[in-house]
């Protein structure tokens, strides 16, 4: 059964963004429909496809994912032989920490400084906050390859 992933603009939407990277990295085929953000009819084309009537949504047969990170979870339990997590337990842990905090949290981080890999000149708002959520990924990213001496964050690109 084909896996169909419903995702917003990759410009601009990490939540997209997120599942699309790990499907195409790992060689897992898909279907994708992108469904154009920012316009009047987006709410009612997502809900075509996404109870949540956001993006992304996985969906598999009658199953419907509407999480990025829930998606990836998905994934790594049904292609299991391909690891999307770290294979060492310990590792597989803090991956999962990791991604708990990114997706839960640096709420500040999203406001004031959102993803748009196309945009020149953006400025955003600097607070202690932003700054604080800024030092905290750049400390988590720094701690990890110098555990793992790099490339990835886990020695492997995974989740």
């Amino acid at each position: 059964m084909k896996l169909k992933l419903v995702i917003g603009n990759k410009i601009y939407s990490t939540w997209s963004l997120r599942p699309w990277l790990l499907l195409k990295y790992f060689n897992i085929p898909f279907n994708e429909v992108q469904i154009k953000l920012r316009n009047k009819n987006t709410k009612k084309n997502i809900l075509k496809f996404s109870p949540s009537g956001k993006v992304p949504c996985l969906i598999y047969g009658k199953v419907r994912i509407w999480d990025s990170l829930s998606i990836c979870e998905f994934l790594a339990e049904r292609f299991k032989n391909k690891n999307l997590w770290p294979k060492n337990n310990i590792d597989k842990i803090m991956a999962r920490n990791i991604s708990s905090e990114m997706h839960s949290g640096f709420a500040n981080l999203r406001k004031n400084l959102s993803m748009n890999f196309l945009g020149k000149n953006l400025k955003f708002k600097n607070n202690k906050e932003t700054t604080a959520e800024i030092n905290r990924t750049k400390k988590i990213i720094e701690n990890c390859l110098i555990k793992s001496k790099g490339p990835f964050m886990f020695k492997k690109f995974s989740i």
